[in-house]
């Protein structure tokens, strides 16, 4: 309306000014007249103005507020959805996506919504169903075929993956984000220059695309450019203070270059972030450890392989048990030590270093409670 309304008000202000510049014998009280009317209408206005910024406060407050006056506007429950979603309310906005189909069962961008929402839960069928109706209804949908190829690559079929992004590229070619898938999976085959020249295509696109900044941080760290690794990753943090793969990422480099301090900085935000991440208790302990702090290196080695459960490589979990048995026969903690080395060797019974840690811990403890 806002283009429309110039021709409008320029009318209404072109007789305001000619009411007060008219001349007779009531201009004095004809313009004290155009005066209040004025000053009325610029006064209701503002408060009318000022109301309204509370419904633009957010997107939550501004499609509640359509959503209140027009209860069967299925965009407004479709970006409500949206909205939970990108604050990490999934129920929200899953319930939301739903009454946006129900009011209208032809939705492409609600299927596509539901498809992300499935995926973010592991639930990989039921994301490929969704995105499959939004094609179905909408054949050129850019994000959609993105979206789809995602699910293909986490099924292993990264050929057909490939394909579909590139779909999604020739749809809209200024589409960042499926460059960046492509430079995922150039990235996974080891062909690191091509995925380089992919993620800088995206920052072309999109200076601020922090997921393509950090993947870049990723193949300079490969190539041993630590310095601009850490730049890149820095970039990241700066876009998105709260991406804790950038966080992660940099904390990793740091620790590579002996700046212990900083990665504990960075771990710890993590952490703050994704709490769960055990990688990160993990890396803590080695960093601990090697400070000298052997209580909390045994704190965190623990906090590990309790989030480490059904999540982690067997050789993870060795690795997490041998350190926490080191920890423990510094500490002088021999019983604990022996159990901890016990169970890395129940994965890797043939493991050479464990053993012979083993029979010097058993010697010891053997001296020690003989007396």
């Amino acid at each position: 309306m806002y283009i429309p309304s110039v021709g409008l008000f320029y009318i209404l202000g072109s007789g305001v000014d000619r009411l007060y510049g008219m001349e007779g014998v009531y201009s004095g009280a004809r313009r004290a007249l155009v005066v209040l009317l004025v000053s009325v209408a610029v006064l209701s206005f503002s408060v009318l103005t000022y109301k309204r910024t509370a419904v633009w406060q957010d997107s939550e407050t501004l499609w509640k507020d359509t959503i209140e006056k027009s209860p069967n506007s299925y965009l407004a429950y479709n970006n409500l959805g949206l909205f939970y979603y990108n604050k990490g309310l999934d129920d929200e906005a899953f319930e939301n996506y739903k009454r946006a189909l129900t009011l209208k069962p032809n939705l492409a961008t609600a299927y596509n919504n539901l498809g992300l929402f499935y995926y973010n839960k592991g639930s990989y069928d039921k994301a490929f169903e969704n995105y499959k109706r939004a094609l179905t209804l909408k054949p050129n949908f850019a994000v959609a075929y993105n979206n789809l190829g995602l699910v293909y690559e986490e099924k292993g079929l990264v050929d057909k993956a490939f394909e579909l992004y590139q779909k999604a590229l020739i749809l809209k070619s200024d589409y960042p984000e499926a460059l960046n898938n492509m430079g995922n999976i150039y990235y996974e085959k080891g062909d690191i220059d091509r995925a380089l020249g992919l993620y800088k295509r995206a920052l072309v696109l999109k200076p601020e695309y922090v997921e393509a900044l950090s993947n870049i941080g990723n193949i300079y760290d490969e190539k041993g450019d630590t310095k601009k690794a850490i730049a890149n990753y820095k970039k990241a943090i700066l876009f998105n203070p709260d991406f804790s793969d950038a966080h992660y990422n940099l904390a990793l480099a740091y620790q590579s270059k002996g700046l212990l301090d900083l990665a504990i900085k960075h771990y710890k935000k993590v952490l703050r972030i994704k709490p769960d991440f055990y990688n990160t208790y993990y890396n803590l302990g080695i960093i601990y450890y090697a400070k000298g702090f052997v209580d909390k290196a045994i704190a965190s080695y623990k906090k590990a392989i309790k989030l480490s459960v059904d999540l982690a490589e067997e050789d993870d979990i060795r690795d997490m048990y041998t350190d926490l048995g080191n920890a423990y026969f510094k500490k002088g903690l021999l019983q604990e030590a022996m159990e901890s080395y016990t169970k890395a060797l129940s994965m890797y019974p043939d493991d050479k270093i464990l053993l012979h840690n083993m029979r010097i811990i058993k010697r010891m403890y053997n001296k020690k409670t003989s007396k």
